[in-house]
């Protein structure tokens, strides 16, 4: 199910902003993030219960790379992922997640 809602997402947010439509990209880079790498947590759990005992960590850490792939602002969400957690717990994750997706994903200007 979140493969799939990630999966409409994408083409959603697509053809909204290939179109020209005013829409945003923090919301569905969010969804899709979030949606994906919670797919994987749930996989992992699945395979190995001990190794991956909080799936939903996955989801929050993936929103937060994808946005900092996707917005090319890894600081601020290191920054949203402990502001919205509520917990500093998640702070390397995010740090080391946020800056691959930065460096692994081109910037626009760079297109």
């Amino acid at each position: 199910m979140l493969v799939s809602i990630a999966l409409v997402k994408i083409l959603t947010t697509s053809a909204t902003i290939g179109s020209g439509g005013s829409g945003g990209v923090f919301g569905p880079s969010m969804v899709i993030g979030g949606c994906t790498d919670g797919a994987i947590g749930q996989c992992l759990h699945w395979l190995w219960p001990s190794a991956v005992p909080h799936p939903a960590i996955y989801a929050v850490v993936g929103m937060a790379g994808f946005f900092a792939g996707c917005a090319h602002a890894p600081i601020s969400t290191i920054v949203m992922v402990s502001e919205l957690t509520g917990d500093y717990s998640l702070i390397v994750p995010a740090t080391w997640v946020s800056t691959l997706c930065f460096y692994a994903l081109p910037s626009v200007d760079s297109l």
